[in-house]
């Protein structure tokens, strides 16, 4: 399919539509389950690392369970998150996500928050 140009709207900064036009192109996006299994598993390996790298240095501790049946990731600060939980939801509009994508995002905020952080496993599209 062809790609398409982004168009930044005027009433952005200069300098912000400068930026969007050095961006990528948009693209159609296949939505066989063959290409989006493929697609969900190429943005997971892009990300992984990063999340693990941000566990690690941040020494939280990341582990599975489950709350109502659902399956979760549990990501606990080194103070064993007495703070409470926050429960946090993985973006992607049911297309792609997940919390192992989102553990860089999720590690911090057990961190910082001092709190256990739930991520739900949840259904995509």
């Amino acid at each position: 399919m062809p790609e398409t140009p982004f168009s930044a709207p005027l009433t952005i900064s200069a300098a912000g539509r400068e930026f969007l036009a050095r961006a990528e192109p948009l693209r159609r996006i296949d939505l066989a389950p063959e290409a989006m299994a493929a697609t969900r598993r190429a943005i997971c390996a892009s990300v992984a690392s990063a999340g693990v790298a941000v566990q690690t240095a941040l020494g939280v501790s990341v582990s599975g369970g489950e709350v109502a049946d659902v399956p979760v990731q549990w990501i606990t600060p080194q103070t064993g998150g007495g703070a409470g939980v926050v429960l946090y939801f993985f973006g992607g509009g049911h297309i792609t996500g997940s919390p192992e994508e989102d553990l860089a995002i999720t590690a911090r905020l057990a961190h910082l928050s001092g709190a256990r952080v739930c991520a739900p496993w949840y259904r995509l599209a």
